[in-house]
């Protein structure tokens, strides 16, 4: 009998990808819609997963029955699976991510000792989450992670800055997600000096650190050696303000050692350096944190510095790797139709009635590889070109 595959191409791609990282990670969490939880339970990621241990989300437990909750509940874990009710959109959500994080490392409690026996102290655990479509995975990331940005192989390293506005009541202030810096940055390693440059254009300085250690560091060391970079790149830079956001407060037990938050406070407030505790899954003490930011910002002399432009549109629309078509028209051999997202985006950010705009068209023609595509159809002198309405005679 032959083997029909029933799922669209999209499902196909998801379901290969996720044999492919299976092997790396320690847990696969499911999401399910609460409200209809076999129906959106999808049979083939439990064969694909049955060799890790059985976790399960019922998400938008706000929008079903309590009383059908419990007896899910309770219907999962007959079943061997670890099941925890979640409300992705709720302020109060602190309580469900603990549970969800307390049963996930009591699963692993005995590998966590057989790894810190070897030395393996503070290895993170790998998850997967994994759910059919609207089943709220999206959501249920952005409120149990604060990892939205594209992360590199280092600790910390975001790809690319970020920038936002903050509003509170007493004024306003942008604030960068500047790319987190790793030891020896000054030097180039990693991405270096990409990094620190955007660092010359802050009046104040924040360093956001795991102050919960989750993944073995410390923050207090981490600090030092960002510090110590800044130094070492641009004395002047290292002398601003800072502050620190010690954050993931809400995976701070008490296990009878120093308290991280105090041992934080204890180093560096002495030097002038306020520490705020939060948690950005939370949002706890997000807001003395801001208030506290436009604080020390009001107290720094704010100096006009012009830099020299960095980022170029124009060059973004030339090199950009989008599709685009050159065909012959059926209906006339004199006319070639040029189409597709990378014409439609051009035409849009471009003039063409100005002598800049029309210079740009030129440069875009030949630097996006059209004019390649058009001599290989076997566009000839005269003929014509057509973009969407626009029509121009080529001529070389």
């Amino acid at each position: 009998m032959a083997n029909i595959n029933w799922y669209p191409g999209h499902m196909t791609k998801a379901k290969r990808m996720m044999a492919e990282c299976l092997p790396l990670i320690d847990v696969a969490i499911e999401l399910v819609d609460a409200r209809i939880p076999f129906s959106s339970k999808n049979p083939d990621i439990a064969k694909m997963t049955e060799n890790k241990p059985k976790f399960i989300v019922l998400n938008k437990s706000d929008l079903s029955d309590p009383e059908q909750n419990k007896k899910w509940l309770e219907y999962y874990k007959s079943t061997g699976y670890t099941a925890v009710l979640f409300d992705s959109k709720t302020k109060n959500r602190a309580a469900a991510v603990s549970d969800i994080m307390k049963k996930i490392t009591a699963v692993f409690s005995e590998k966590a000792q057989r790894n810190a026996e070897k030395g393996m102290r503070g290895r993170s655990l790998k998850i997967m989450v994994t759910g059919i479509p609207n089943v709220g995975k999206s959501t249920f990331l952005s409120r149990v992670t604060n990892a939205q940005p594209k992360i590199a192989n280092y600790h910390f390293t975001t790809l690319s800055p970020n920038l936002g506005v903050v509003d509170t009541a007493n004024g306003g202030f942008v604030i960068a997600d500047i790319p987190g810096l790793i030891e020896g940055a000054s030097e180039g390693i990693g991405l270096g000096h990409e990094f620190l440059r955007h660092i010359e254009r802050t009046r104040v300085l924040v360093h956001i650190v795991d102050a919960a250690s989750t993944e073995g560091r410390d923050p207090v060391d981490d600090i030092h050696k960002i510090n110590k970079e800044l130094e070492a790149y641009n004395p002047d830079i290292a002398a601003r303000p800072q502050l620190i956001a010690a954050n993931k407060i809400d995976c701070i037990f008490d296990d009878g050692e120093e308290n991280p938050i105090d041992r934080l406070k204890a180093e560096f407030e002495p030097k002038g350096i306020k520490v705020y505790p939060i948690s950005a899954v939370t949002g706890q003490g997000l807001k003395e944190l801001l208030y506290g930011i436009k604080e020390l910002l009001d107290s720094v002399p704010a100096e006009r510095i012009v830099f020299e432009q960095e980022f170029f549109p124009e060059d973004v629309l030339v090199n950009e790797n989008l599709p685009f078509t050159v065909e012959r028209s059926e209906e006339d051999p004199e006319v070639f139709l040029v189409e597709g997202p990378k014409i439609e985006k051009m035409l849009g950010y471009t003039n063409l009635d100005s002598e800049k705009g029309f210079a740009f068209f030129q440069r875009f023609l030949k630097e996006g590889g059209i004019l390649e595509e058009l001599e290989k159809a076997g566009i000839q002198e005269g003929d014509t070109v057509r973009m969407y309405g626009f029509d121009f005679d080529y001529y070389k």
